[in-house]
């Protein structure tokens, strides 16, 4: 107003995705008996052009039938992680990705073949950022097969029709493995920052000073489960450790389909819906104290992407608890990073702010005051509080 030029900027960071798959147009549908659970399973095979460069995706669709008057009738809607495939002794149109679906989902919608696959959508894992979408895929094969006519009060919809043959459901009760408790610390932790002596019987994963996306972290925890032969725990994670529990249970058969009589997950500090610390603060500075790079999960734009796709059942079995600044302190004591505070909204623990981490569909336990993220900020840590971590080894199923 007072006659001087100036130029308003805004620093933000765009992820760009590199368009390393295509749908091709082609599905092939084919029903099989699965082996152990009897069920009829139809599965998918959806035609891709493929680089190499990347192996897994996240895929989801709309799977649609015909009516009794040749009518579209929809089904279900079917999403996971899936890799690609190579056919083998083939020349042309080698690569494919899987999908399978429940057959009692065309009885329950009274719907029969011809499919149509509708919304196909292929993601990369960085950012979840779409690579390849079709309005309309037609399936070929199965014209020969009808499913069997039965009303829909016959029909129960089970974990198996949403989730698929589960081994640690259907034999959880053969497990004879005592429950323990997984412990996953957070991105780019430098060393284990939970009380050991508080917890009964624990599994403690450790990988410090690193910088993985969710499916990169969990994959990794897989692979010491296996090696560990561990088949029954619940789990407990601090910061990214959160979002990882839940994505192992989302995406993956895992122990923790095996626990009863408690907390499936349970996690302190955890940005579901994404810090900016991770983001454009993680490239130019280090407001975590320490330089492990940008996390796609972790910013605001990935994580809420992230989430979109997690199912409210898989939600509602996780119980979080939050921790910020004293909201009554003096101002210049106040804030438990001060270099943080500055991209930060109010209420938060100097990484997470308390807004963003109230997962949508699951159970906030409590929000504690005087207590900051991590070791190094004005107040104590959270993973300090012994009460706390008491109270989540109880709670804990096994």
């Amino acid at each position: 107003s007072d006659g001087v030029k100036f130029i308003r900027s805004l620093w933000y960071v765009f992820t760009v995705a590199h368009r390393s798959i295509e749908l091709a147009g082609d599905v092939r549908g084919s029903l099989r008996t699965h082996e152990i659970s009897n069920r009829d399973i139809i599965d998918f095979d959806i035609d891709v052009k493929w680089d190499g460069s990347q192996l897994s995706y996240r895929a989801f669709a709309q799977v649609w039938g015909r009516g009794e008057k040749d009518e579209e009738v929809p089904v279900a809607w079917m999403s996971g992680l899936v890799d690609v495939q190579t056919r083998k002794y083939c020349l042309f149109n080698c690569h494919y990705i899987h999908m399978q679906l429940d057959s009692r989902w065309l009885e329950l919608a009274n719907a029969k073949p011809p499919l149509t696959l509708k919304s196909v959508t292929l993601e990369e894992l960085k950012a979840y950022i779409t690579l390849s979408k079709s309005d309309r895929l037609e399936v070929s094969g199965l014209m020969q097969w009808s499913p069997t006519s039965v009303s829909e009060e016959c029909i129960e919809i089970d974990w198996e029709m949403k989730e698929g043959y589960n081994p640690y459901r259907m034999k959880k009760e053969n497990i004879t493995e005592t429950g323990k408790i997984l412990l996953l610390h957070g991105y780019c932790a430098k060393h284990n920052g939970f009380l050991l002596d508080y917890f009964d019987d624990y599994l403690l994963y450790e990988d410090y000073e690193t910088n993985y996306l969710h499916d990169e972290y969990a994959k990794n925890v897989l692979d010491v489960l296996e090696k560990n032969g561990s088949t029954r725990y619940s789990a407990v994670g601090h910061s990214q450790g959160g979002p990882v529990a839940l994505h192992l249970f989302t995406y993956y058969q895992t122990g923790m389909d095996a626990v009863e009589n408690g907390r499936v997950i349970q996690s302190i500090g955890s940005p579901y819906l994404g810090t900016p610390l991770a983001g454009i603060i993680a490239l130019i500075g280090d407001a975590f104290g320490i330089l492990c790079g940008k996390n796609g999960d972790l910013t605001y734009d990935g994580a809420q992407r992230w989430e979109s796709l997690i199912p409210m059942e898989k939600e509602a079995e996780v119980y979080f608890y939050t921790t910020q600044y004293p909201k009554e302190a003096p101002l210049l004591q106040r804030y438990c990073l001060l270099v943080s505070q500055l991209v930060l909204s109010a209420n938060n623990d100097g990484i997470t702010e308390q807004t963003k981490g109230l997962l949508p569909y699951g159970h906030l336990v409590d929000n504690y005051e005087g207590e900051c993220h991590i070791d190094g900020m004005r107040y104590p840590r959270q993973l300090g509080n012994v009460d706390r971590t008491k109270e989540i080894n109880e709670k804990a199923a096994r």
